[in-house]
C-alpha cells in the first residue's frame, strides 16, 4: 500500500501561503559563496516591508496584526526573524512544513533547511513523512531535488554535505544535540572541517524549522536555536504555549467543524466506590524542594460526608489523621521511594506508582472488554471498505504487560477469544489471539532487545503501510507513554487509557494519537464522517474526563471541539431518494457559498465613545492585603499602641498578560490594535492595578464593546469567496452523515422528530426545548400548505456564516418549487432557531440583518426568523 496525498486541500495552501506572503519582497543574492566553501541561503528581508507584510496576512486570516517584530526573550536582532503557525493535530503540520520548504526553494531559491525535533518518536515520524511523500512532492516539484540527512556527532558527512551542496539541503536534529554547550560535540573543533561545526552550519543561514516548538522554551533550548543563526524560525505545533507573529491558524474546533479530523466520543468506565474500604490509590511520586512527596488517592471525612480526594504525603505521615477516617487506622508512611516509584505503610501495605490497595483490575478487564466489542463492531464495517481497524491501548506499568506471562496480556487474550466466538461476529476474519496484539515500550531500546521487540518497534514505529495491510494480523497495540506523542496512526479508532490519569500527561497528547483522517487500503484518504469517529474508553467518569479535557483547551485560549457521550448515540437512516435529487442539489450550491462583508468603521468615534461608557461604570477592584504597622511603648500606665497610616498592597496578581486582550479581540471582532486603544485610554491598563484579572470585569467591557459597535459599523458591500462547486461535495458529506454529532439523545422528554411523510432527509430526532420546538413546528406547519410537498432538512452544526457582528447558525432549510428539474424555479428558505440563549434572533439583531443581506444577495434564498 502507497498513501496518497491530497494537493489542494485549501487549509494546508493557505497555511503555506501565509508564510509565502510574509517574505513578498525578500530580495535574492547571488552572491552565497563563503572561503570555506559554504554555500548559504542568500535572501535579504527587509523589516519593515517584513512588518507590513506580516499585518496584512494576519489581518487575512482573522489574527490580530501586531504593532512590532516579536522575537523571543534573550532573542538577538542579527538571530533572524520568526513566524509561528498554529494547526491542529492530525491535520498535516508535517506535511504542511515540508511543503513550505519546496515553497521557499521554488520562490526564494532558499536551500538550507533544519527541522529540530524534541524526541526520538518525533524524528522517527518525520522520516516516515518524508519516505512516503517523495513522490508525491516529486510530482509537485519535478525540477527540485531534496537530499535530506540525520545529524549525528559521530559522522560528520551528512554536516559537510549539508553545508557545501548548491541543491536543497534538509538537515533532522534532535534538541538534545547542540543545547548543552559544553557536552555537545557540535561545538568542538574537528579535523573534518576549518572551523567547528556550528560555526560551518551558522555560515549557512539555515531556514530552521522547529516541530513541537512548545518543548523548546527551555533556556538552553533557546539559546542553542540561536547558535544555528538561522534566517528565518518557522514554529509548528498545535498546543503553542507562546507565539511569535502568528501567521496561521486552524483550531481545535474549526478542524472538528470541518471534518478534517475524526469527531470524538467517550466511553466512561467508572467503579462506583464504597467509601468504606480502605482504598489508597498511589497517583504519582515527586521530588521537590521540600523532599520527596507521593501523591494518592483516599477517602476523606468532611462536613457533607466522605469523598474520595487527592492527598499528598510526605515520610511519617498518618494517614489516618490526614484524612480524618478511621478506616485508615494503621497507615502511617514509612517509605517513599522515588527511584522504585513506591510507598510503604507501618502496616506492611506496598503500593507502586497507579496500583491501589483495592483491587482494580475488574475495571481494566470491563474497559478491555468493551473495547475490544466496539473494535469488532467497526471491524464488520469497516473492513468490506477496505479500512483496518486499529485501537491503542495506554498501560499503567509496563509489567503488567510485556513479560511473559503478565495477568494483562493474558486477559486480553481470553476476553478477545470470548469475543470472537460471539455469534454476531461469525463472518469476521480474525486474527489469533496472540497474534492480533503488539506493544511497544521505551524499555525496549534501553534493555537488551529481543527479536520479537525489534520486530514490533519495526511494525509499530516504522513501517506504517505494512501495520494498515489487511495481511498484518496485529490490530491492537499496547503502550505506557513512548507513543504518546510524536506518533499517531491514521486508522486508530479506538483508544483506551487503563491508566490513572497523571498531570504531566495531557488528555491532547493521547486523543491526537487516533484524530487523523483514515486512509483504505489503497492509501487514500476517507472523508466519509459516518465512520470518522475516535471512540476513547476511560476510568474517570464522563464529566469528570471532559471537564479536564475542556481546561486544556482553555489553558491554551482555544475553543473546544465538541465531545460526544458514548451512550447517547443514535442511529439515523437516510432518505436517499431525497438526497439525489435535484432540489438538494440546488440548494447546496447556493448554500455552500461563504461571504466576506466590507465594513466602514469610524474606529475614532467607538474608541472615544466606548472609553467614555467604561470610565463611568463600576469596575471592581483586585483584592487587597493591608499591612498595619504600629509603635509599642511601656510606661507606668501600661503598653501605648500608636497606629501609623495601613499600607494597602495589592494581592499576588501577575501583571496584565496578552490572553485578556485576546480574549476581548476575539469576543469582539476588533483589532488587537483597537482593543488595547481602548484598555489603555480607559485607564485599564495602569500597572499598579490588574482590572483585567477580574472575570466580571472581562465580561463588561466585552458587553460594552458589543453593544457599541453596531453604530459605528455601516456595510459597504459582499464578496463571494468561494465557488459553490468546491464545496458542495464537503457540505453535502456532512449534511447526510452527522448521526452523532447534530443527533444526539439526552433527555427523551426533549425529543422531538422532524419527519414528514417521507419528506425529510432524515428521520431524526432532536434534543430541543420546548420554546424551540414549537417554532419548527410552526415553521413546518406553513411548509405543509406548500404545494408541491417540500422537503425539510436540518443543516450541519458547522454550517455558519459569520458577520461582522458574530456568526449566524441557520437551522433548518426547505426547499421548495414548480419543477424540480428545473433549477431556476428551486426557492429554498433558511429558518434560524435562535442566535443565543439571551435574546431571540429577530430581524433587529444585526446579526440576523447582515445575514439578510447575504441571503438576499444570494438571490434564491429566504431567511425565515
Amino acid at each position: 500500500m502507497e498513501f496518497r496525498f491530497e494537493a489542494c486541500l485549501d487549509y494546508q495552501i493557505d497555511a503555506i501561503n501565509a508564510v509565502i506572503n510574509v517574505l513578498d519582497g525578500a530580495t535574492i543574492d547571488e552572491r552565497n559563496f563563503n572561503k570555506e566553501g559554504v554555500t548559504a541561503n542568500g535572501c535579504r528581508i527587509d523589516r519593515e516591508k517584513f512588518l507590513e507584510n506580516l499585518q496584512m496576512v494576519q489581518e487575512r486570516n482573522g489574527i490580530a496584526p501586531v504593532h512590532a517584530i516579536e522575537h523571543p526573550q534573550g532573542w538577538k536582532r542579527e538571530n533572524g526573524l520568526n513566524l509561528s503557525i498554529e494547526m491542529e493535530t492530525g491535520t498535516g503540520k508535517t506535511y504542511v512544513y515540508l511543503r513550505t520548504m519546496f515553497t521557499l526553494n521554488q520562490v526564494l531559491g532558499l536551500t538550507k533547511f533544519i527541522i529540530v525535533v524534541p524526541s526520538i518518536a518525533i524524528k522517527e515520524g518525520l522520516v516516515k513523512t518524508l519516505h512516503v511523500t517523495k513522490q508525491h512532492f516529486h510530482e509537485l516539484h519535478e525540477d527540485i531535488r531534496l537530499t535530506w540527512n540525520l545529524y549525528s556527532s559521530k559522522d560528520w558527512n551528512p554536516v559537510r554535505a549539508f553545508t557545501g551542496a548548491t541543491s536543497m539541503q534538509l538537515l533532522i536534529i534532535t534538541r538534545d544535540s547542540f543545547n548543552k554547550r559544553d557536552f555537545n560535540k557540535i561545538y568542538e573543533q574537528t579535523e573534518q572541517f576549518p572551523d567547528t561545526p556550528i560555526k560551518m552550519i551558522q555560515a549557512t543561514r539555515p531556514v530552521v524549522i522547529l516541530d513541537e516548538p512548545q518543548k523548546m522554551l527551555g533556556t538552553s533550548s533557546r539559546l542553542g536555536i540561536q547558535m544555528l543563526d538561522p534566517l528565518l524560525v518557522l514554529r509548528y505545533s498545535a498546543t503553542h504555549r507562546k507565539v511569535y507573529n502568528l501567521v496561521y491558524r486552524l483550531t481545535p474546533r474549526e478542524a472538528h467543524e470541518r471534518g478534517l479530523v475524526k469527531k470524538i466520543e467517550i466511553a466512561s468506565i467508572s467503579r462506583e466506590e464504597n467509601p468504606n474500604c480502605k482504598k489508597v490509590l498511589l497517583h504519582d511520586i515527586k521530588r521537590t524542594k521540600s523532599g520527596i512527596r507521593a501523591r494518592v488517592h483516599v477517602f476523606v471525612k468532611g462536613k457533607s460526608g466522605i469523598r474520595l480526594a487527592k492527598r499528598v504525603l510526605h515520610h511519617g505521615d498518618d494517614l489516618e489523621k490526614r484524612t480524618r477516617n478511621p478506616y485508615y487506622q494503621g497507615f502511617i508512611v514509612s517509605e517513599i521511594n522515588y527511584k522504585d516509584g513506591l510507598i510503604r505503610f507501618e502496616n506492611g501495605i506496598t503500593l507502586h506508582e497507579g496500583k491501589s490497595t483495592v483491587d482494580d483490575k475488574g475495571v481494566a478487564s470491563t474497559m478491555l472488554k468493551e473495547m475490544i466489542e466496539e473494535h469488532l463492531k467497526k471491524k464488520s464495517v469497516l473492513n468490506p471498505l477496505g479500512i483496518k481497524v486499529l485501537s491503542l491501548v495506554f498501560i499503567q506499568r509496563v509489567d503488567d504487560y510485556l513479560p511473559q506471562g503478565a495477568w494483562l496480556k493474558e486477559e486480553f487474550e481470553k476476553l478477545y477469544t470470548q469475543a470472537i466466538k460471539n455469534p454476531t461476529h461469525a463472518n469476521l476474519q480474525v486474527p489469533s489471539p496472540r497474534a492480533v496484539h503488539s506493544g511497544y515500550f521505551s524499555r525496549m531500546k534501553s534493555s537488551r532487545w529481543a527479536e520479537r521487540d525489534r520486530k514490533a518497534f519495526q511494525l509499530i514505529m516504522k513501517d506504517k503501510e505494512r501495520l494498515l495491510s489487511p495481511t498484518e494480523p496485529v490490530e491492537f497495540i499496547f503502550s505506557h507513554s513512548a507513543l504518546r506523542e510524536g506518533w499517531d496512526n491514521p486508522n486508530v479508532f479506538n483508544i483506551c487509557t487503563l491508566a490513572y490519569s497523571r498531570s504531566t500527561v495531557k488528555i491532547r497528547q493521547e486523543i491526537g494519537r487516533g484524530l487523523r483522517l483514515p486512509v483504505d487500503s489503497s492509501g487514500k484518504r476517507v472523508h466519509d464522517p459516518r465512520i470518522n469517529m475516535l471512540t476513547v474508553f476511560t476510568n474517570e467518569t464522563y464529566t469528570d474526563y471532559v471537564s479536564r479535557l475542556q481546561a486544556e483547551y482553555q489553558e491554551e485560549s482555544v475553543e473546544a471541539p465538541q465531545i460526544h457521550d458514548k451512550r447517547e448515540r443514535v442511529i439515523l437512516t437516510l432518505h436517499r431518494e431525497n438526497f439525489n435529487g435535484q432540489g438538494v442539489r440546488t440548494a447546496l450550491n447556493m448554500l455552500s457559498k461563504r461571504p466576506a462583508f466590507i465594513v466602514n468603521m469610524d474606529r475614532t468615534g467607538l474608541i472615544t465613545q466606548t472609553c467614555k461608557e467604561i470610565r463611568e461604570v463600576y469596575l471592581q477592584d483586585p483584592t487587597k492585603i493591608e499591612i498595619h504597622r504600629g509603635t509599642v511603648s511601656f510606661s507606668h500606665d501600661g503598653i501605648d499602641v500608636s497606629n501609623e497610616t495601613p499600607a494597602c498592597l495589592l494581592s499576588s496578581i501577575p501583571e496584565v498578560q496578552v490572553k485578556p486582550i485576546m480574549e476581548l479581540e476575539r469576543k469582539t471582532r476588533l483589532t488587537r490594535g483597537t482593543i488595547h486603544e481602548i484598555l489603555s485610554r480607559s485607564g485599564l491598563l495602569d500597572e499598579h492595578i490588574n482590572f483585567l484579572s477580574i472575570s466580571s470585569n472581562l465580561e463588561m467591557i466585552e458587553k460594552k464593546i458589543n453593544s457599541l459597535k453596531e453604530r459605528y459599523l455601516e456595510l459597504a458591500g459582499i464578496i463571494p469567496l468561494r465557488d459553490a462547486t468546491l464545496e458542495m461535495h464537503e457540505v453535502r458529506q456532512k449534511i447526510h452523515s452527522h448521526q452523532r454529532d447534530i443527533f444526539i439523545l439526552s433527555r427523551a422528554k426533549s425529543l422531538y422528530t422532524v419527519q414528514k411523510d417521507g419528506n425529510s432527509l432524515f428521520a431524526i430526532q432532536l434534543n430541543v426545548s420546548k420554546v424551540n420546538r414549537e417554532k419548527i413546528e410552526k415553521v413546518i406547519q406553513r411548509a405543509e400548505q406548500m404545494e408541491p410537498a417540500p422537503l425539510i432538512f436540518k443543516l450541519p452544526a458547522g454550517y455558519t456564516v459569520n458577520t461582522p457582528s458574530g456568526p449566524f447558525h441557520p437551522f433548518l432549510a426547505i426547499i421548495h418549487g414548480e419543477n424540480e428539474s428545473s433549477n431556476s424555479n428551486i426557492k429554498v428558505s433558511v429558518f434560524v432557531l435562535q442566535l443565543d440563549h439571551r435574546k431571540e434572533g429577530g430581524p433587529e439583531n444585526p446579526v440576523v440583518k447582515y445575514a439578510t443581506c447575504w441571503f438576499q444577495f444570494l438571490k434564491g434564498i429566504n431567511l425565515i426568523s
